[in-house]
């Protein structure tokens, strides 16, 4: 059987594991005494390809469920979840929330 998988999807799929090599990051830091009391960053590529990721995603989602063919649609929905998960984990490495680059 062959998977009909959108093109946006793939194209999300390469996108998203790039965007975990790509940095583009600013940062700020505090130190009194050689001791870091404040850090605050921003990668800008993971924000920007994190949000292309989950819209490639819904757009790819959409584009597969109109479309009703036997059983990939259902693969292209969950590869769709998985990428907006990818999308939005992204978004919140990138603005610091998660896996915090200061530590």
């Amino acid at each position: 059987m062959v998977w009909r998988i959108p093109g946006r999807l793939l194209w999300a799929v390469g996108i998203g594991v790039a965007a975990w090599f790509i940095s583009m990051r600013t940062g700020r830091v505090s130190t009194v005494d050689g001791v870091v009391v404040e850090c605050a960053t921003l990668d800008w590529a993971k924000i920007l390809l994190g949000a292309l990721v989950i819209a490639l995603a819904v757009d790819g989602a959409r584009h597969a469920c109109a479309r009703r063919r036997s059983l990939s649609w259902r693969v292209s929905a969950m590869l769709a979840a998985l990428l907006v998960v990818n999308g939005i984990v992204l978004v919140l490495t990138g603005f610091d929330v998660i896996l915090r680059a200061c530590g």
